[in-house]
């Protein structure tokens, strides 16, 4: 049997392993798998061709304007501390695709609009902002 399942996996092709294992999947996976491979069968795909096709197929569409919502929604969690929050901003502008002239700005916004602590979020919009990490170091030191 290990030999039979080495050569399957040296071949690279669905064909013998689809009995392995896509049968277990079921109904509608095997469904996508065939609409994905069209107008091949899936039998006909080599394995990095079928990859590819199901990362395309699943690829999560994002659009900015959502991400941006969700952006300026984001809270500082109680467990978190100030530079994970920090931290945790930058990751999520990946997607916002903020214009350069305003990406400063949204990362201040949010940072201070998502601050858990309110005493620090009320003493720091007092202040007059430009930099994040100006408005980082000022929660910091507060």
């Amino acid at each position: 049997m290990h030999i039979v399942f080495t050569n399957l996996i040296q071949h690279r092709t669905i064909g013998m392993i689809g009995k392995f294992f896509l049968i277990p999947l079921g109904v509608q996976p095997f469904k996508t798998l065939i609409s994905v491979c069209k107008p091949k069968k899936p039998t006909e795909c080599t394995y990095e061709e079928i990859i590819q096709k199901l990362r395309t197929n699943y690829a999560r569409v994002t659009f900015s304007s959502t991400e941006r919502i969700n952006f300026f929604a984001t809270r500082q969690e109680s467990s978190q501390t100030l530079t994970d929050f920090a931290n945790r901003l930058h990751d999520k502008t990946v997607t916002c695709k903020f214009p350069n002239d305003f990406y400063e700005e949204a990362l201040v916004t949010a940072f201070v609009g998502g601050l858990q602590n309110e005493f620090v979020r009320k003493h720091l919009m007092q202040q007059n902002l430009e930099a994040f990490e100006q408005t980082l170091n000022a929660a910091r030191t507060f």
